[in-house]
This record gives structure tokens, sequence and C-alpha cells, in this order.
């Protein structure tokens, strides 16, 4: 069980170290640094290590729920994790004023969508307990 938590972080971080670079030599080949400069430039970036945390948050709740979670831990654990994840980024986009226009509808329809997401969770776990 250990070894296949450890192969998935491998490739995590294989593949995430290679992000930077390619949109830092994307930027050196086209030239588009300038673009950068911006009177929002200072808020962007604070969002940036604002939206660095969340996931950070997000990603350290799946390794607390496959860890704690005995063997049932990868399948809550990730449901755990997709569940955090979008509730972070929901959140997110209702502290950056994303949600501020949207129809009555739409803002009924998403509460609707992380009440089942959230429940999807707990029947999940309550499954994998009772097997």
């Amino acid at each position: 069980r250990s070894t296949q938590r450890d192969r998935r972080q491998r490739q995590m971080c294989i593949r995430d170290r290679y992000v930077i670079p390619y949109f830092v030599i994307q930027l050196c080949r086209n030239n588009s640094w300038s673009r950068f400069r911006s009177s929002y430039f200072g808020k962007n970036l604070g969002l940036t290590f604002v939206m660095a945390f969340f996931n950070y948050t997000a990603s350290a709740s799946f390794a607390y729920a496959a860890f704690t979670l005995g063997n049932s831990g990868n399948t809550v654990g990730y449901a755990i994790y997709n569940t955090v994840s979008v509730l972070l980024a929901v959140l997110g986009g209702i502290l950056a004023g994303e949600w501020n226009k949207s129809s009555l509808k739409a803002q009924t329809m998403l509460c609707v969508a992380l009440f089942a997401m959230i429940l999807g969770v707990i029947f999940i776990a309550l499954g994998n307990s009772a097997a």
C-alpha cells in the first residue's frame, strides 16, 4: 500500500517539475514577459499564493485521509481530495467575486452540486466502513 502511495507521489513530482520551466521557456521564446506589466500584477501575484495555499490544503487532506483511513484510505481519500479541491476552488471564486453577477439559478445549482459531492464522500466513507 505504501508503495502505491510512494509511486503516485513520485509521478506527481516528476510531472510537476516540468511545468514552471515550460512556461518560462515559452515566455522567453515568445518575448511575452512585458504582458505581465499591469496595475493588477501585485493583486494577481497575491491571489496566486492564495490558490497555491488552497491547492496544498487539498493535497494535504488527501494525504491525511489516505494515511489515517487504513484500507479504505485511497478510495475515500481521493474522494475527499476531489471534493476539497472543488470546494476550495469555488470558495476562491466567491471571494474573488466571480459569482457576484451570476443568476440565482446558477448559484442554486452550484450549492446543489457541492452538496451532492459532500454527500457522495459520506456515502463512500460509510460504504467502506461497512465492508
